[in-house]
């Protein structure tokens, strides 16, 4: 097995959470050492159908997503909406001393979050979603789909060994 980098923020499980009335959502504590004082929110970039969410993540794992969009060839027109996309629906965030980070109107609106959101662990960020729209792309994904991709994944690592 492969040595593990421990500076890469880990995020797993899940927290059910709720929006004030001002937009603010309590980051649970078991995740809030591996953030920085600034975080980057951002729409979320799923492709199901009910993919309306958002993504709390590191300066650092954003920075990555920079540098390859600036990798992109700035004469494709498509890049150009893509990254006007991606960078208008992004906000420099930091946690109050409660813990809380406010949710820009506009972010709130994407995603559809009501009072009550559920906040779950994927990998390397966070995502906040509407709990119907997590069931909805939860219930898209089958037991059976996941036993191929997870075949496939390890085909996949096997060619790289």
């Amino acid at each position: 097995m492969s040595e593990e980098n421990t500076n890469i923020p880990r995020f797993i499980g899940e927290s059910t959470n709720s929006v004030d009335s001002k937009g603010r959502i309590f980051v649970p504590t078991k995740w809030r050492s591996q953030l920085n004082e600034t975080m980057i929110l951002h729409a979320g970039f799923g492709r199901s159908a009910s993919g309306r969410y958002l993504e709390l993540t590191t300066v650092d794992n954003f920075n990555k997503l920079i540098s390859m969009i600036n990798a992109l060839p700035p004469s494709e027109k498509r890049f150009e909406s893509l990254k006007r996309v991606i960078f208008r629906n992004s906000e420099e965030v930091s946690a109050d001393k409660q813990g809380r980070i406010l949710i820009p109107k506009r972010l709130i609106e994407h995603a559809c979050l009501k009072s009550e959101i559920i906040m779950t662990g994927a990998g390397d960020h966070i995502e906040i979603w509407n709990p119907d729209m997590l069931d909805t792309a939860d219930a898209s994904y089958s037991h059976d789909s996941l036993m191929n991709d997870f075949e496939l994944l390890n085909a996949m690592l096997t060619e790289r060994s």
